[in-house]
């Protein structure tokens, strides 16, 4: 009895409680079984896509480059003006302290690589540059490359009397010390534009100190650290590079510069027989810096090697007639202006090239970067509007007004060597010196440079006949022309103002200023005439399709004509 009151009472509280608490939620529904979802932290990582390696392009490594140049060298010292046809045979041998970039091409600051120095500091007012050199590197003698060889080079190219090929182009350098073993500092007398781009120059290469007093006329002074070796010159008949195998570079991929085992540089006594050895498959190439810019030279290239390649090159380095300013007819100003008058830019390089269709007519003296626009050089000339006829006419009255009225005898003197074609030039505007201006004139031909040069220097001419050989880009590169004293002024020509020009535009960074000055300089020779205007060349540079990776630049001598990067696909 006691049991049942007490499991009644229980029972009532029990339901007390769900009454008060509401009816009772449904139990879930079982949900499926599910994997449980991995926690983010613990979730494996993936394992990173592996880097692609570079793909390493092929490249064939040995033979023997084949081209040809028209005479042998007159001597081996690329800083000296009297080592005429040197350039191609020694600039393989030597490295530069920078170089032009072959992949960008166009000479400027921003394209400029290292070559014996490995990197450059520029100070804060610009005038100072400390180069830093690569280690380790020999001469081809097993001589160790140093600091001090850089300081000898350096300071043997801004004297003038050792190096009148390229120490204008240097001028604005004060002075050069060793820091140590390996580090250089240079001393700008003013801030320059042009010298990092001068010190780039094909001609200015570093030479060992211990050269210092070997004999430049002999192969004995060709110690280089360069891609290759000297290794034979048979005179007027072949000049031989071997592959140097000590050589400082690398390519980007780790291998082994320079690719080639040698160069073979063929002396042939003219054009016409380089390109029927090119024809003829002899060569691989024909010289780098020549171009065929006749249209019968370029008719014969087609039909006799129609698988050559080739580049279109124009040059920036006119051929030009140069007038002795110490003859006394050449300056009085009427006759200056009358010879002005009847010589024709498309008449003498018709004379050189025989075809206008490839060379084209100069109408100024300075590369076209800086030069004044056709139309201002014709009226300075004093060709514009004028029929030749017209200007014969006036050319006769200025002489009949002159002090030379009855005229006077020219020698015109050249080097008679393969592929200068002044003669033809020269005997053009003789003539129409002699028929309109009663100036008669004497061909006077040397068999080569050397002896040509001496005449110059003996002033033994009144007119000489060559290209301007302006081997940097840059208007620098003038000033040894036609800066009162320059290395290369042997018409003595001097000119205040033209002086105060060159000075002021050898500072200005600012490219458009810079420009104006140099078209200022322009117009006042082309008043003066020291020169005649002669002709820009353009044309095409053949060489067969397994030469591979050769990259002509506008630099004269540049890194190109080193060879280190090309190679023969055959």
């Amino acid at each position: 009895m006691k049991k049942s009151i007490l499991l009644l009472s229980v029972l009532a509280v029990v339901i007390l409680l769900v009454v008060a608490c509401g009816p009772a939620a449904a139990p879930p529904k079982p949900s499926p079984t599910q994997a449980p979802s991995p926690s983010p932290s613990l979730a494996p990582k993936p394992s990173p896509s592996p880097t692609p390696a570079p793909v390493v392009p092929t490249i064939k490594t040995g033979g023997i480059l084949r081209y040809t140049q028209i005479a042998g060298p007159a001597g081996y010292d690329l800083h000296s003006l009297t080592s005429a046809w040197a350039g191609g045979p020694c600039v393989p041998i030597y490295n530069n302290l920078i170089q032009l970039d072959v992949d960008k091409g166009e000479p400027a600051l921003d394209n400029l690589i290292g070559d014996l120095a490995k990197e450059w500091k520029l100070g804060a007012d610009g005038t100072e540059i400390t180069f830093i050199l690569n280690q380790g590197v020999k001469w081809h003698d097993g001589k160790p490359f140093t600091a001090d060889d850089v300081v000898y080079s350096l300071q043997k190219m801004a004297d003038p009397k050792r190096a009148a090929r390229i120490a204008t182009t240097l001028a604005a350098m004060e002075s050069v010390a060793r820091v140590d073993d390996y580090t250089v500092k240079v001393k700008l007398k003013y801030p320059s534009p042009s010298f990092m781009l001068a010190l780039a120059n094909g001609y200015a290469v570093i030479q060992p100190k211990h050269s210092e007093n070997l004999d430049p006329k002999t192969t004995g002074f060709l110690i280089g650290t360069g891609p290759f070796k000297f290794k034979q010159y048979v005179p007027e008949s072949m000049f031989e590079l071997e592959r140097n195998p000590n050589y400082f570079k690398k390519d980007r991929y780790g291998r082994q510069l320079p690719y080639l085992d040698g160069i073979q540089i063929y002396i042939m006594k003219s054009i016409t027989s380089g390109s029927d050895a090119f024809i003829a498959k002899q060569l691989d190439m024909l010289n780098p810096i020549q171009i065929l810019y006749s249209q019968s030279d370029v008719d014969k290239m087609t039909k006799g090697a129609p698988d050559a390649r080739f580049i279109k090159q124009k040059s920036d380095t006119p051929f030009l007639i140069y007038l002795n300013k110490e003859f006394k007819p050449f300056q009085d100003p009427k006759v200056i202006q009358a010879l002005g008058l009847i010589y024709s830019s498309e008449d003498q390089l018709l004379a050189r090239v025989g075809s206008l269709d490839f060379g084209q007519p100069n109408r100024g003296i300075f590369a076209r970067t800086w030069a004044n626009p056709e139309s201002e050089v014709m009226k300075i000339m004093g060709w514009a509007g004028k029929t030749y006829d017209q200007r014969v006419s006036e050319a006769k009255k200025l002489m009949a007004e002159s002090n030379y009225k009855d005229g006077f005898k020219v020698r015109m003197v050249y080097a008679n060597v393969p592929g200068a074609h002044s003669e033809p030039s020269f005997i053009q505007y003789g003539d129409a010196l002699k028929k309109y201006l009663n100036i008669t004139y004497e061909l006077k031909p040397y068999p080569s440079n050397a002896e040509a040069y001496k005449a110059r220097s003996a002033g033994e001419w009144e007119m000489f006949n060559e290209i301007l050989y302006a081997s940097l880009p840059d208007p620098d590169a003038y000033m040894a022309y036609f800066k009162t004293g320059g290395s290369s002024n042997f018409m003595k020509y001097s000119n205040p103002e033209v002086d105060r020009l060159f000075e002021q535009q050898t500072r200005e960074f600012d490219t458009n200023k810079r420009r104006e000055l140099t078209r200022q300089i322009e117009r006042l020779i082309l008043q003066d005439k020291p020169v005649m205007p002669g002709a820009f060349l353009q044309g095409n540079l053949y060489y067969y399709p397994y030469v591979m990776d050769f990259k002509p630049t506008p630099m004269v001598y540049g890194p190109d004509n080193k060879f280190e990067y090309v190679w023969m696909n055959k």
